[in-house]
């Protein structure tokens, strides 16, 4: 076969290639009028009723009925027999009594009179003195006795005796100095003292100690 043959049948067979594809392509895009084509609209589909049901509540089996075995014998005790009950708990203890709270007062002094009798008593933590009558209570504290020198206090059940305190005169007394005698017999007295009579003492109440009364002139 010639050179000139060989090249006719080449140039033939690309022909019938490029004829194959032109179809090829022109049934896929419909000759033309499928080039610029619109995008399909999407469908919009309704969704269906989604229906839940809820499980029934799980109850748990009735041991004795079901495994009444791990009942009369458990697994985690040693001996595999049931545990022994438990003790009831102990009871609670009793609150604690109340106590008195003692040196809270100070006796001050003491008045006893026959229809009733009077304490002063001052508080140790401000100071302050108050009168309190035999049968009355101060702080919740009852002052239950009163003597000369002496008071007591009672709160549940406990008590407490306050003692006042006195300081003892001195002994042998004031000695008295001689007075010196001028002309006329009448002792050297100051001007200012003989001119007013002497104070009278005051009886010191709370004390219960004698009082001497005023020289009647």
């Amino acid at each position: 076969m010639s050179r000139l043959d060989i090249r006719h049948l080449s140039v033939a067979a690309w022909a019938i290639v490029n004829m194959v594809l032109c179809v090829v392509i022109g049934q896929e895009t419909g000759w033309g009028r499928h080039i610029h084509k619109a995008p399909p609209v999407a469908k919009v589909l309704a969704p269906d009723e989604v229906k839940l049901e809820l499980l029934t509540e799980y109850n748990l089996p009735a041991m004795d009925k079901q495994y009444p075995q791990t009942l009369e014998r458990p697994l985690f005790v040693p001996t595999r027999r049931p545990a022994p009950p438990i003790p009831p708990p102990p009871p609670p203890p009793p609150p604690p009594k109340p106590t008195m709270k003692k040196g809270q007062f100070q006796l001050m002094g003491v008045m006893i009179l026959p229809s009733s009798s009077y304490v002063m008593l001052r508080d140790i933590s401000n100071g302050v003195t108050r009168k309190i009558e035999k049968g009355q209570t101060i702080n919740g504290i009852l002052l239950k006795d009163v003597e000369p020198e002496r008071a007591t206090l009672t709160q549940y059940d406990d008590s407490e005796m306050l003692l006042m305190k006195i300081q003892p005169s001195p002994k042998g007394g004031v000695p008295v100095q001689p007075q010196r005698v001028v002309g006329g017999g009448l002792p050297n007295i100051p001007p200012d003292r003989a001119a007013y009579p002497p104070p009278p003492l005051i009886r010191n109440v709370f004390r219960n100690e004698p009082l001497p009364l005023r020289e009647k002139r």
